[in-house]
């Protein structure tokens, strides 16, 4: 992938993945820490990418119950991940990249 391509495919997301994550985390600075390493990532590794692999970057969203249990899992359409039917209460979501990367945060539901 050219750093045209990269500007043009990656970057542009960047503004959607910060509010993806922040839906998530709750926090824009945590938010923020967690979209710039995903960057990176994909910067350091662009030799790798190409545009029409891009589908397959898409993280998988899980949350878990204090004890760990899987509570919800969604790859797809992370602009909208409902917690309405979740208690109140402390959780942890994970988010999951294709190349086993791993980022996790806690979450409280009121």
């Amino acid at each position: 992938m050219t750093t045209e391509d990269f500007k043009r495919d990656i970057l542009r997301l960047q503004p959607r993945l910060q509010r993806v994550a922040e839906r998530i985390v709750g926090d824009p600075d945590s938010a923020a820490d967690a979209v710039q390493e995903a960057v990176i990532t994909l910067w350091e590794q662009r030799s790798l990418l190409k545009s029409q692999d891009l589908e397959k970057l898409a993280p998988t969203v899980a949350i878990y119950s204090i004890d760990g249990r899987l509570l919800k899992s969604q790859n797809n359409n992370l602009d909208k991940i409902n917690l309405a039917n979740l208690t109140p209460g402390l959780y942890l979501i994970k988010v999951r990249m294709n190349d086993g990367k791993e980022f996790s945060e806690k979450i409280v539901v009121k």
